[in-house]
């Protein structure tokens, strides 16, 4: 039978000034579909100009563009940096005119897509200061305060980092929705790709140990971005301290809007973080079943096939053996950020919600970490016995 694979469309808007992130967004997508076409059915499809826009004449470039990109996207990545962009007739520039295009689909709640905005707070060399450039990303900035959540990142490996995990949890979402039609009023596109699928029965020793070893791998990947995510957010923590704590030693008590105002992005902060957490406990669950399960046939292959060959053996023994030693980091540093959390004062209903959904999926993914763990360790026992 053909299988069939949940198409969504991800469409990003910037000026050209955060040309690295553009193009890192084509590889992070590739990587991702290697690993949620297999697993859930979903392919992400970048959408941007410089890949679906054709040279046309007849209009102003950016009626062109939205001409040719359409509103058909189910998730709209934006980004900005120091510039904000060149205006168009209709805006101040092409990306606000792109998200202002996206957002009246969404307050229409027509075929809505999903929004997500991020920026960059890296130093802006010299050459690249442009105050006004500058200050209208910030009033743009300021607006969205009102219209939603958006994330901030000061390197190209923080914004991976974190586009990653948005996009994990994305495409659980519309997993979750493709199971089940009835709940979406437009459910984004599929196709129908012409692959035979390869039959349980085919498989051998040697594609069960290669299986699980790639699952391994994409497991250890995701306690790396759950670790750099920690590290990241611990980094803000301490910023909105310092920045508190700078605002009650000048002389003067600040207002209570304003330490609410910082207590509220420290919040955004820890949100963000929770939506991250989510992601990567769901992914390391799928890749966990899915590793030890090829495992388990690989096992009792190789007993059945290799008796006196204990190579592969070996090397299921040395990979779980890498898996348990990146375990012990991430649990340590984990329980350590859940207790710091945990005990962060009552201050805001916003600080409130958020400590309660950074906890629970701490607990969660320790949970899970804990899992892997035990079940590694019974399986590196049973391999010694057999070696």
């Amino acid at each position: 039978m053909p299988r069939i694979s949940t198409i969504v469309q991800v469409f990003v808007a910037s000026p050209s000034d955060v040309a690295p992130e553009r193009e890192a967004l084509e590889t992070l997508i590739a990587e991702m579909n290697r690993t949620w076409s297999a697993g859930l059915g979903i392919m992400f499809e970048l959408v941007r100009w410089e890949t679906h826009v054709t040279p046309m004449m007849g209009g102003d470039p950016q009626s062109l563009i939205n001409g040719q990109i359409g509103d058909d996207y189910d998730v709209f990545i934006g980004i900005l940096w120091a510039r904000f962009g060149t205006p168009t007739p209709r805006a101040m520039s092409g990306t606000q005119e792109e998200f202002e295009r996206a957002y009246a689909r969404l307050s229409a709640d027509q075929n809505a897509p999903l929004i997500m905005f991020y920026f960059k707070e890296a130093a802006i060399p010299i050459s690249r200061i442009d105050p006004r450039q500058i200050e209208s990303v910030q009033k743009f900035r300021s607006s969205l305060s009102d219209r939603g959540i958006y994330s901030t990142f000061e390197d190209l490996d923080a914004f991976v980092t974190s586009v990653r995990g948005h996009l994990s949890a994305v495409a659980q979402r519309f997993a979750r929705q493709s199971a089940d039609p009835i709940a979406i009023p437009a459910p984004p596109k599929s196709v129908e790709l012409s692959i035979e699928p390869i039959r349980e029965d085919d498989l051998g020793l040697l594609d069960y140990v290669e299986i699980c070893n790639a699952r391994i791998e994409d497991m250890v990947a995701a306690m790396e971005v759950i670790e750099d995510a920690t590290e990241r957010v611990s980094v803000q923590f301490t910023g909105h301290t310092a920045a508190l704590t700078e605002l009650t030693t000048v002389g003067t008590s600040p207002s209570p809007k304003t330490v609410k105002r910082l207590i509220k992005r420290c919040a955004d902060d820890m949100e963000a973080f929770a939506g991250i957490l989510k992601s990567q406990t769901m992914i390391l669950s799928l890749h966990r079943q899915a590793a030890f399960d090829a495992l388990d046939k690989s096992l009792t292959l190789s007993h059945e096939i290799n008796a006196e060959n204990n190579s592969d053996l070996q090397e299921l023994y040395e990979s779980l053996s890498s898996l348990q030693r990146n375990l012990g980091g991430p649990m340590h540093q984990l329980t350590g950020f859940k207790e710091t959390t945990a005990a962060l004062p009552k201050m805001t209903s916003d600080l409130n919600k958020a400590k309660r959904l950074v906890v629970g999926q701490l607990d969660a993914l320790i949970e899970e970490l804990e899992k892997t763990g035990s079940t590694t360790g019974n399986v590196l026992l049973s391999i010694e016995r057999m070696l």
